[in-house]
């Protein structure tokens, strides 16, 4: 076998699936939507997901499931000793308007909450929305969570949600 054989077999048995594993897990997060607050309307272009021990009872997990208009580096957050605490730093720190929901392990609902940098924020349960979640296993989360009312207000103090995900962990 000559050397450009050699190489070309290299590329592609070697190089080509680590590449696509590479990649795949970057485009592996999908997020959509609308986020109405206060008058505001942002739109939704990145989804996050990931597991992490309670801060009140380190023996229990949670989810967090988080939607923003802005892109976070989560692989900083990843490899941190505190990834919820790292993630919001760098949410906060990027003005991000962003909504989120914090799943208990039996897949029930903690809390959800929405953030409008400088405006707004609502934490609570978000029952007058409804979240959906379609999947919920240990590669991936996939849902939505949509705002009762079925009209979209643009109206100071009124909020609307309509948004969908699908995130490997």
């Amino acid at each position: 076998m000559g050397v450009a054989m050699k190489l070309d077999f290299f590329f592609a048995k070697v190089l080509a699936p680590f590449a696509l594993l590479c990649f795949s897990a970057n485009v592996a997060a999908t997020g959509a939507g609308t986020i109405i607050m206060n008058g505001k309307i942002a739109a939704v272009t990145d989804a996050y997901a990931y597991r992490h021990a309670s801060p009140t009872d380190r023996s229990s997990m949670l989810t967090t499931i988080v939607l923003t208009d802005r892109p976070v580096d989560d692989r900083k957050a990843v490899a941190s000793d505190d990834r919820d605490k790292v993630f919001h730093a760098q949410l906060k720190q990027a003005r991000a308007v962003y909504w989120e929901a914090v799943l208990n392990a039996d897949g029930s609902v903690k809390t959800m909450n929405a953030v409008w940098p400088g405006g707004m924020e609502l934490r609570g349960s978000g029952s007058s929305s409804d979240l959906h979640i379609t999947q919920n296993d240990a590669k991936h989360i996939e849902g939505s969570y949509r705002s009762l009312d079925e009209q979209p207000k643009v109206l100071t103090g009124v909020e609307f949600f309509d948004l969908k995900f699908s995130v490997d962990f």
